[in-house]
């Protein structure tokens, strides 16, 4: 991350504070580190949102400028600005909540900061930061001191990068030390050789059999992984990944009829994603929380619980999970659509798993030759490209949609196939750990009673980060 400052204000309230506030920020910071779309930020041709998404993704903090009038600002058809989900003031604030940006909120000639009911749900957090103020009187004086205050913001940042990468380095020393003597096998990537044999062979899966890093005291927690964007809202909540944008061939001719037609979807806008599946140790805690009622004890088969995914858990057990997660963070949670979820486990790729069109028990747990199997801790297996861990084998999982026999009317733009008329059976994905490779391709589809519960199914969460082109909202 770099330490570029953001400006964020309402054009027809607070351009003058925001281009003095510039200048000062320019003279003490350098022009280079801080952000002002009427100082060319914006270029012809380009999709002002994403750009605005990768200028807020690229800085350290934010000032956002509230003027007496900020919250009933209306657009030209009379509605509220800040009820649009498109309104770029609104936009960056929640990316950079999202994103646990620091931010001072600046209130500007003795305006207040707004109340909880007056913003959406996803700006909300913004009225539990402490404002700074911007007054005719004292503008000098009050701008040098937002100066400074942000100048602190950043060093903080500074040292929790230094502190971070600090103990990365040590955990990686102590796993080193551990496996004192031993080189990773051939072929390992000189990239991932310096992380030990276990975390080595676990990213490179050129291992003679399964890598299970438990065996090794390790989980994909505790390794590197800063070509992700992490998202978690609360020491219970699953840890999600940030997934981007873009479009994907969905389907397969490789499989059964109901994975055709093979058909473009266009995923408008990222979105977050379980890093793992919902595991024992995230349900037990929505149980504990006054959630999950109808299922409080999925029975574990003996195998244990923790980090494996929660299994014995229906549709509608998944759907009271989420909604009590969402209750617990005030994020909008849910289950992937099945577009989003094979958009999701191909990551990028176009073959019939995301390690290529084979796949091996090195990668992924599944049956293989062997009988007798169960689940594993979830992480176990490297990610796919995109950090996402599991979404071939370990357990079937629940997504959104109702199924239906042939992608002949899908939506082409991710959302979920909801037909209430006809929704006797819910779409699974994935695979499990009793089925065969053929059972976890990415367009692999499964069905089954939204009351099913079995020990090969579980689920995986996922949650609006940004407004999206189509027209989502929520953070």
């Amino acid at each position: 991350m770099s330490d570029k400052i953001l400006i964020n204000y309402r054009r027809v309230e607070s351009l003058t504070q925001a281009q003095a506030l510039k200048k000062l920020f320019d003279d003490k910071f350098g022009a280079e580190r801080v952000f002002l779309d009427v100082s060319g930020g914006f270029k012809g041709g380009e999709n002002w949102l994403q750009m605005l998404e990768r200028q807020v993704d690229a800085s350290a903090a934010m000032v956002v400028l509230i003027g007496k009038t900020w919250t009933s600002h209306k657009d030209e058809h009379g509605a509220r600005r800040l009820d649009d989900p498109h309104d770029w003031v609104r936009f960056e604030i929640s990316r950079a909540l999202l994103r646990n940006m620091p931010i001072v909120p600046v209130l500007i000639d003795g305006a207040t900061m707004p109340k909880q009911a007056q913003l959406p749900n996803n700006l909300m957090q913004l009225t539990h930061i402490q404002a700074m103020p911007l007054r005719k009187e004292t503008p000098v004086q009050d701008a040098v001191a937002i100066a400074q205050r942000l100048e602190v913001l950043l060093e903080n940042q500074q040292q929790l990068r230094t502190q971070t990468s600090t103990r990365k380095a040590e955990a990686i020393t102590e796993e080193r030390k551990a496996l004192l003597g031993k080189r990773p096998r051939r072929g390992v990537p000189r990239g991932v050789a310096g992380l030990g044999l276990a975390a080595a062979a676990y990213f490179a899966g050129v291992a003679t059999g399964p890598i299970l890093l438990p065996q090794f005291g390790l989980q994909a927690d505790d390794l590197p992984n800063p070509q992700f964007d992490i998202v978690w809202d609360c020491s219970d909540c699953p840890k999600m990944v940030v997934v981007p944008a873009g479009t994907f061939m969905m389907g397969s001719t490789d499989g059964r009829p109901d994975e055709t037609p093979v058909h473009e979807v266009t995923i408008t806008q990222s979105f977050a994603v379980g890093r793992f599946e919902v595991t024992f140790a995230n349900w037990e805690a929505c149980v504990a929380g006054g959630g999950c009622a109808s299922r409080k004890k999925p029975d574990p088969e003996g195998w244990g619980k923790g980090r494996r995914p929660v299994i014995n858990v229906s549709w509608d057990d998944a759907q009271e999970y989420v909604k009590w997660l969402s209750d617990r963070t005030n994020k909008p949670y849910r289950l992937l659509t099945e577009a989003e979820w094979e958009y999701a486990a191909r990551a990028g790729t176009t073959t019939k798993y995301a390690f290529g069109d084979t796949i091996n028990r090195r990668q992924a747990h599944f049956i293989g030759d062997s009988e007798g199997a169960k689940t594993v801790e979830v992480g176990s297996y490297r990610p796919n490209a995109w950090g996402l861990h599991d979404m071939h084998g370990n357990v079937w999982e629940w997504v959104e949609d109702c199924y239906q026999d042939r992608y002949t009317v899908a939506p082409s733009d991710g959302s979920a196939r909801s037909e209430e008329s006809n929704c006797s059976r819910r779409v699974l994905r994935g695979g499990a750990w009793d089925d065969r490779a053929g059972g976890l391709r990415s367009a692999t589809r499964h069905k089954e009673p939204p009351a099913t519960r079995e020990s090969t199914i579980g689920f995986r969460v996922a949650r609006a980060i940004a407004p999206c082109l189509a027209g989502q909202s929520g953070l």
